[in-house]
C-alpha cells in the first residue's frame, strides 16, 4: 500500500507538477499547512505575502496578468475567500487564469456557530468553478483529491483562461512535518482537439461579401499581433480596436461615429471583452440591418451590439489567423482607412493651459511619455474617467495597456498593478483617479513591492466622471454621496507603506514631477499626485 500523505502534500506536488510558479499568501491558521507545505518544499517558485484577501487575489491577477500563467492565491477559511471575489469575477471576463485556493473547516462544523465557518463550496460562482477535495488522509481520500486537482488545474486554460477555486476542508492544523519529500502524484493531461481553421467555409465567405466588413476589438491583454498586422495590411476587414486592445488603429473607433456606414449588410465580426467608447456601442445597437458574428473563447453568449447571429468557439489568436489566411483584400476597406486617417490628420491640437485639469493632466502625461526614453513594461490605467481621457488623447504606446474593465469599477486596480510590477521587467505605471487609489491603497501593503511600481495619482475631490452627467448635475446628493467627494490625499498612506511622494497642482509642476517619477531610481514604489481642477 503506497504511504499516505497529506492532502496539503498532495496538491502541493500537483501545483508544482502543473508548473504553476507564484503564489500570494494570505496570513491565516486554517490555511497554515497548506502555506507552510508550499515554503517548505516550493523551494524554486515566487511566494508574495500580503495580508488582504482582496488585494491578494488581484496581485495575482496582475502576476499572472505579466507572466501569462496561472497564479495561486490561498487564503484561510470564512470570509477571506468572498474578499477574493472580485478579482475573480475580473479573471472571469477576461480569462486570466487565476487560482483561489481556500481552506475550510471540516462540514461536520458547518451550521454550528464556529467562528470563521460559512459554505465555501460554490462560493465564487458564477465566475468560477469550485474543486472540493474531500476530507481525510484514506487511499480513497487521496485518490479522490489527485483526480480533482488534476481537473481544476487543467481547468485553468480552458475557454482561454479561467478562474477556478480548490475549496480545501482541514482539521485542526498540526504545524509540523513528517514527509521529507513531496509524494508521486498521477498527472493527468487534459487536451482538446486543436481547431487551426474553426470559421466555416461560408461564414468566412460571408465576411468577404459584406460591403464594408468591420473587426471590433474590445479589450485584449494579449492580441494576436501578427495576424492583425497582416489582416490590416492585406485591407481585408476595417479593424477598429479599443486602447485596450493593444493593438493600433484605435483612433479610427473614436472617428468612426461620425462616418456614413453602407445603408444595408453591415458585417462586424466582434471579440475581446469591454470596449471604452458608449457612443460607438450606442450607434451600432441602433442600426436595424446590422449582423454581427461573435468570436468567443468560453460558453457565453454575449449580445453586446444587439444583434448577435453566429458565434465562432474559438480564442481570437486561431479565428484572427484564418481570417488573415482566408480573406481577400477589399477596396471599400481601404477607402475608409483613408478618409479616417485624414481626418485624424486634422484633429485638434492638444490643449495648453495654466490651470491643471483632469483633461491636461492626461496631455500632459502622454507628452512626457512620449519624451521619455524610460523603458516602460506596461501602464495600468483606472476604470473611470481615467481610461476614457487615455482613450480620447493616448494614440499609440510601446507597452502594454490594461485596465480592470472585465468587470469592476474602482476595485483593485492599484493591487493589479503591484501584482504586475512583481514580474515585471521595467517599470509599471499606473495612472488613476483619487477613489480607485484610496479604495484600493492596501495594495500598497506588500513587502515585496519595489521601484519597478510609478503612480500618478489625479486627485480632483471625488468622484469627478459623476459631475459630467447631465441627469445628476442637479441632484443635491451628487457631490457628498454619490461623487464621494473628499479632502483626503495620498501623502500620508505613502508615509504609512514606504512609498516616496511627489505632489503638482500646475502643468509645469506636473511636467517635472513625471520626469522625476520615471527618471530617478527608486528603492521602493514612487507616486506623484496631482491636484486638478475643473475648467
Amino acid at each position: 500500500m503506497p504511504a499516505l500523505y497529506s492532502i496539503p502534500d498532495q496538491l502541493t506536488a500537483l501545483l508544482l507538477a502543473h508548473e504553476v510558479h507564484d503564489f500570494v499568501l494570505c496570513p491565516g491558521a486554517r490555511n497554515a499547512d497548506l502555506i507552510s507545505s508550499l515554503c517548505y518544499f516550493g523551494h524554486d517558485v515566487g511566494r508574495y505575502p500580503v495580508t488582504d484577501e482582496r488585494s491578494a487575489a488581484f496581485t495575482a491577477l496582475g502576476i499572472s496578468l505579466c507572466t501569462g500563467r496561472p497564479t495561486a492565491v490561498c487564503v484561510t477559511s470564512g470570509t477571506a475567500l468572498l474578499n477574493t471575489l472580485p478579482a475573480v469575477a475580473e479573471a472571469y471576463y477576461r480569462h486570466i487564469p487565476l487560482l483561489v485556493i481556500s481552506a475550510d473547516r471540516p462540514r461536520h462544523l458547518h451550521g454550528q456557530l464556529d467562528g470563521q465557518t460559512i459554505p465555501q463550496e460554490g462560493a465564487l460562482k458564477p465566475y468560477a468553478p469550485t474543486y472540493q477535495l474531500p476530507e481525510g488522509d484514506t487511499p480513497d481520500a487521496q485518490r479522490t483529491a489527485n483526480r480533482r486537482i488534476n481537473e481544476a488545474l487543467a481547468a485553468l486554460h480552458r475557454h482561454g483562461g479561467q478562474p477556478v477555486h480548490i475549496n480545501v476542508p482541514l482539521g485542526n492544523p498540526q504545524y509540523s512535518f513528517t514527509a521529507r519529500e513531496l509524494p508521486y502524484e498521477r498527472f493527468i493531461t487534459d487536451e482538446c482537439s486543436p481547431h487551426p481553421c474553426p470559421i466555416p467555409k461560408y461564414t468566412v465567405q460571408r465576411i468577404a461579401a459584406s460591403p464594408l466588413p468591420i473587426l471590433l476589438l474590445g479589450q485584449l491583454d494579449a492580441p494576436p499581433i501578427d495576424a492583425l498586422r497582416r489582416i490590416e495590411e492585406n485591407n481585408s476587414m476595417l479593424i477598429l480596436p479599443d486602447l485596450l486592445a493593444n493593438t493600433t488603429g484605435w483612433v479610427r473607433e473614436r472617428s468612426f461615429q461620425d462616418v456614413h456606414l453602407p445603408e444595408k449588410d453591415v458585417l462586424i465580426v466582434h471579440t475581446g471583452g469591454h470596449f471604452t467608447e458608449k457612443r460607438l456601442k450606442e450607434m451600432f445597437r441602433q442600426r436595424s440591418d446590422l449582423s454581427v458574428i461573435r468570436i468567443e473563447p468560453g460558453e457565453s453568449y454575449p449580445d453586446t451590439l444587439f444583434h448577435l447571429s453566429h458565434i465562432v468557439r474559438a480564442t481570437p489568436a486561431e479565428a484572427l489567423a484564418q481570417l488573415a489566411d482566408e480573406l481577400p483584400p477589399h477596396a471599400t476597406v481601404a477607402a475608409m482607412k483613408s478618409r479616417l486617417q485624414q481626418e485624424a490628420d486634422e484633429k485638434e491640437s492638444p490643449t495648453t493651459a495654466d490651470i491643471l485639469s483632469d483633461e491636461v493632466a492626461m496631455q500632459t502625461f502622454v507628452r512626457t511619455l512620449e519624451e521619455s526614453s524610460r523603458p516602460i513594461s506596461a501602464l495600468h490605467l483606472g476604470n473611470s474617467r481615467t481610461v476614457r481621457l487615455a482613450q480620447r488623447y493616448l494614440n499609440t504606446a510601446p507597452f502594454r495597456i490594461h485596465c480592470n474593465r472585465g468587470t469592476n469599477g474602482i476595485d483593485g486596480s492599484v493591487s493589479t498593478a503591484a501584482g504586475y510590477s512583481l514580474k515585471s521587467g521595467a517599470l509599471t505605471l499606473l495612472y488613476l483617479g483619487d477613489l480607485s487609489f484610496l479604495y484600493d491603497n492596501n495594495g500598497l501593503w506588500n513587502t515585496a513591492l519595489d521601484g519597478r511600481l510609478r503612480i500618478v495619482v489625479v486627485n480632483n475631490g471625488g468622484g469627478r466622471i459623476f459631475h459630467t452627467l447631465p441627469s445628476l448635475k442637479t441632484s443635491p446628493a451628487l457631490e457628498k454621496f454619490i461623487a464621494g467627494g473628499h479632502t483626503a490625499n495620498a501623502e500620508g498612506i505613502c508615509n504609512s507603506y514606504g512609498v516616496t511622494y511627489h505632489s503638482a497642482r500646475t502643468p509645469k509642476e506636473m511636467h517635472e514631477g513625471l520626469r522625476l517619477l520615471l527618471d530617478n531610481s527608486y528603492k521602493r514604489p514612487a507616486l506623484l499626485e496631482l491636484f486638478t481642477q475643473p475648467i
